[in-house]
């Protein structure tokens, strides 16, 4: 018995300098965050809104994470070197008084450890290579910022025209494969809502073309099935002409899209009717998302390729479940979704908040470069946002928070977006804020001249409900083969131009991962300017 008694307070000991060894790490990441916090307020000339990681409200997330997960193997060392103590007088009860026998802490101490590798990432390898300072990188990235006349035909949200202080959305119609584009003097190539959203092309023969078949803006050979940032979102073929009361005529908006094709649209489209974008059924839902048709989707969740096998050629299947287009859907859902945009006008809208010009007493030097990401679930509204995160021009975690959508989920999208009904649930999770909330933090984070990065950022500003005009979109950036609106996955292109895998977890997207893979694009685009002869 005495033997037993020995082993068992050597065990705890040897538990006890791992436990210590581990919180006295966690301390000296707290301390190396605090001091990097003061050097940079100090370089910062006083200014902490956007530098300061643990006095700032944007950064709370992380600080949070730091200081729980401190506290939380400061509170397991204390518990265990109690239990040391009394293990020489109660050798049996010195096994159980450990705090890693409860499954409920060591899941917590292992999110915290997550927290803390994500805050602590190492430095991107473009980055690394570059070897420049992020006032260097501004002026080299200027080159890349979308004109800000062109944000409306690339579908951010802008000013709208014809009504003062609110914002409209343009979606444009993709011209289909293998279709040109001939400017005559004849006709102009024209898509209104009014006459079924129909395409017809100045030719000898007039063409028209069926949008009742699926559209995906996204690259072909991705896996991603639009509901992200990592693809355009699908468009919903709805073709009801806009409310205009009896005495206002309706107004029009004409663009020229990137292609050369001349589009207008009659405003606005507010039609009750929408599209799935999985199995492509019409459904009803109003403008505050209430559903008023009840149906279950059925649907295949991946994309189609074809499949070489030998003398039959070539078969058409879907990536998820090897079906051909004829099999019934491997995938069901209680509801339809759409994505909240239609092609066409979308708006007006009013909820839009706009980020602020620079205060004077900045100098030139403060513009910041931010690369952005959000993950999205659908709502009776179509996407909105769930989790956003920003970092920094190093590849640093900036800010990071799940936010709660005021109408009720109807598909938390786990396959793409990672995100489940626990992450958004405010008893299991005290760090999810409200869009207001999250608003409010971006706003002191970013400027009207804050550099953002990222792919597909229209549909991440559509979501977020914030408009701003220094964009960097890696989608426009890298263009597809075959022009705008087609969009390169973030995958792909990450693949092609880093030679580095993303997006391969069963888990979902990270909005963490593909913000920096953004990052880093634009970072590896900026060294082939300036070293030409290496790539």
């Amino acid at each position: 018995q005495q033997q037993q008694q020995q082993q068992s307070v050597k065990s705890s000991g040897i538990n006890l300098r791992k436990q210590c060894t581990k919180a006295a790490a966690l301390k000296a990441v707290n301390k190396h965050h605090s001091s990097n916090n003061n050097s940079s307020s100090n370089n910062s000339g006083g200014n902490t809104k956007s530098h300061a990681l643990s006095n700032s409200p944007s950064n709370s997330s992380v600080c949070s994470a730091l200081s729980s997960a401190s506290s939380s193997f400061s509170h397991s060392s204390t518990s265990l070197a109690s239990s040391t103590s009394s293990a020489s007088s109660s050798p049996t009860n010195s096994a159980n008084c450990s705090p890693t026998a409860s499954p409920t802490a060591s899941k917590r101490n292992a999110e915290n450890f997550r927290k803390i590798a994500r805050a602590l990432a190492p430095p991107l390898r473009q980055h690394s290579k570059l070897n420049m300072s992020e006032v260097e990188l501004v002026q080299h990235l200027r080159r890349y910022i979308i004109d800000p006349n062109l944000l409306r035909v690339y579908g951010y949200p802008v000013e709208s025209a014809i009504h003062e202080g609110c914002i409209e959305i343009y979606k444009c119609l993709p011209r289909p494969f293998g279709v040109h584009t001939h400017h005559t003097t004849s006709k102009t190539d024209i898509v209104n809502t009014a006459d079924g959203l129909q395409m017809h092309f100045s030719t000898s023969t007039t063409t028209s073309v069926d949008l009742k078949t699926p559209w995906t803006l996204g690259s072909d050979n991705s896996t991603d099935s639009g509901q992200g940032s990592g693809d355009s979102s699908p468009p919903s073929m709805d073709s009801d002409s806009s409310e205009a009361g009896e005495d206002e005529p309706a107004t029009t908006t004409a663009c020229f899209t990137p292609d050369g094709s001349y589009q207008i649209f009659s405003q606005y489209d507010q039609s009750l009717e929408k599209q799935c974008v999985r199995c492509m059924r019409t459904f009803h839902v109003t403008e505050t998302g209430e559903y008023l048709s009840y149906e279950s989707c059925t649907f295949h969740w991946g994309k189609l390729y074809n499949l070489y096998t030998g003398s039959k050629g070539y078969t058409t299947q879907y990536t998820c479940c090897a079906g051909t287009k004829e099999t019934e859907g491997c995938s069901r859902n209680p509801l339809h979704v759409w994505t909240g945009a239609v092609v066409g006008i979308n708006g007006p809208y009013t909820d839009f908040v706009h980020t602020r010009p620079r205060s004077e007493d900045k100098s030139a030097s403060a513009t910041k470069v931010y690369a952005l990401d959000c993950e999205m679930s659908f709502t009776g509204r179509g996407l909105e946002v769930t989790k956003v995160t920003v970092v920094g021009y190093d590849g640093q975690l900036v800010y990071e928070h799940f936010v709660r959508p005021e109408v009720e989920i109807v598909d938390y999208n786990t396959r793409f977006s990672g995100i489940t009904e626990k992450d958004l649930c405010t008893h299991s999770n005290k760090g999810v804020k409200t869009l207001a909330e999250v608003q409010r933090d971006l706003l002191q984070l970013i400027d009207a001249d804050t550099i953002l990065i990222g792919h597909g950022l229209d549909n991440d500003l559509r979501v977020l409900r914030i408009v701003h005009k220094t964009i960097i979109d890696t989608s426009i950036a890298f263009p597809h083969s075959s022009g705008f609106p087609y969009r390169r996955a973030l995958k792909n292109l990450t693949k092609a131009c880093l030679n580095r895998d993303i997006q391969c977890g069963d888990a979902g997207h990270s909005s963490f991962e593909d913000s920096r893979a953004c990052l880093e694009l634009m970072l590896w685009k900026v060294r082939k300017e300036l070293r030409p002869t290496a790539y």
